[in-house]
């Protein structure tokens, strides 16, 4: 019997489900499910410092042998170990040199739609990333191998040079993602994906013309379905996601959304909060303000049901910040989970910003036109933004005794600038995201008991 695993588990903390208990690392976001017994075990263990008197105290309550006790106790230790959690690593500090992995590029404000939820908001007057920039950008972020490269817009098929920019793009990056409104995909484009292996993402806020059409534009959902279909054609479907915003006038179409996915063969749909920026603060009355935070409870319950019951042929992404249930070990010694700093966001005048949502003068990490990707990792920009983040979950005063902590960590800085105007608060779905790990982790149990009949 190993007591440093159960003196270690003496400092995690614990939540009561409906049917077990949860432990929840005190600093880490590992966690493991175990029934009443073993909490038991500690508290008795934790009072009298005695395994055999601990064991011996169970045995007596519910009549059954000491053996018994011993086996089922050991079997959770065991299995605790085998997780590799219980080492005593502490979580990796971030270096001064903290590097810059990938980028998210603006590189035009235009759009040949008008979404009126769209985050950019109207274009300003410069409506185009200088060639020069996204060609430095590109070489740059090749040379201090980063792995991830972002094309956005506005609608990115737009901008001049699109084909050749991917081109070169995804010849030295490892991952080079296209971020459309999918209405412009032709057979070039569909080829184009195909054979550079890059990724697109294809946004559509309907399952059906009717509901799409009524935030995206009349004749957009057709455009959309013709694309699709060019993908699939070209053989480039596999490397496609749809991006769908719940809106009041489309939370009822979330299975239907799924069911197209799986239809056409795409691999993926990410499903996004509507935030109150860009375009959408003008137009909140007509799509926001009608679905409230428990409606968005509701979605996000039945996305957690569909994602676990669809036999993986779709991967259901629920794009709600700050609900994160599982990690990989190399994950959770990371100290932030939120790639904020790492994969920054470069606007269209080439000023670098931490992500697409801190994109504030007082964020500003540097500019293109006159600094290099390593000038702005040598001056500790990267560490910095991602030490202040990373600080959220003990400096905001609502996360700083909160279970969920570890997990959540203060959940997106920048939706709790856009709500607060500052990062050391957290947004306003902290209830829903309470109740819906309550809600995850009582359907984890349910469904372990489910398997085992």
């Amino acid at each position: 019997m190993d007591k440093n695993i159960i003196n270690n588990l003496l400092c995690w903390k614990r939540k009561k489900l409906k049917k077990a208990s949860l432990f929840l690392h005190p600093d880490k976001p590992y966690f493991f499910i175990s029934g009443a017994v073993f909490e038991e075990f500690l508290k008795n263990y934790k009072s009298c410092k005695s395994y055999r008197d601990s064991i011996s105290i169970i045995s007596s309550k519910y009549e059954v042998s000491q053996k018994t006790v011993r086996d089922d106790i050991s079997k959770v230790i065991e299995r605790v170990g085998s997780l590799g959690i219980m080492k005593g690593q502490d979580i990796r500090p971030f270096p001064d040199n903290e590097k810059i992995d990938g980028l998210f590029l603006h590189l035009t404000s235009r759009c040949n739609l008008t979404c009126p939820h769209c985050y950019r908001g109207k274009p300003g007057k410069r409506t185009e990333l200088s060639s020069k920039i996204v060609d430095n950008a590109i070489n740059e972020l090749s040379q201090i191998e980063g792995s991830t490269l972002v094309l956005s817009g506005g609608e990115p098929l737009l901008y001049k040079g699109f084909n050749g920019i991917l081109e070169y793009a995804a010849g030295r990056i490892k991952n080079v993602k296209v971020l459309s409104n999918g209405t412009l995909i032709d057979d070039k484009i569909a080829h184009l994906i195909a054979d550079t292996r890059a990724f697109i993402q294809v946004s559509l806020d309907g399952a059906s013309e009717r509901t799409n059409d009524e935030v995206r534009g009349k004749g957009s959902y057709k455009k959309v379905m013709k694309g699709l279909e060019r993908l699939r054609k070209a053989g480039a479907i596999k490397r496609c996601n749809l991006s769908f915003t719940i809106m009041k006038h489309n939370a009822g179409e979330i299975e239907k959304i799924i069911e197209m996915t799986e239809s056409f063969g795409i691999p993926s749909v990410r499903f996004l909060v509507l935030r109150k920026e860009g375009c959408a603060v003008n137009n909140w009355e007509r799509i926001g303000s009608g679905i409230t935070t428990e409606e968005y409870e509701e979605v996000f319950k039945k996305l957690f049901y569909l994602g676990g019951n669809n036999n993986g042929s779709v991967s259901i992404e629920g794009g709600l910040s700050g609900f994160n249930v599982s990690f990989s070990n190399d994950e959770a010694m990371n100290p932030l989970l939120c790639p904020v700093g790492n994969s920054p966001a470069v606007d269209l005048d080439g000023k670098v910003y931490p992500c697409v949502l801190l994109m504030q003068e007082e964020f500003l990490m540097g500019d293109l036109s006159k600094d290099t990707l390593e000038d702005i990792c040598k001056r500790r920009e990267v560490s910095k933004i991602r030490t202040k983040c990373a600080e959220r979950k003990k400096r905001v005063n609502k996360c700083r005794a909160c279970t969920w902590n570890n997990f959540c960590q203060s959940a997106c800085a920048g939706l709790a600038y856009e709500c607060h105007d500052t990062i050391w608060e957290t947004d306003n779905f902290c209830s829903v995201r309470k109740r819906l790990y309550d809600h995850v982790f009582n359907e984890m149990v349910d469904r372990a008991s489910d398997s085992r009949k």
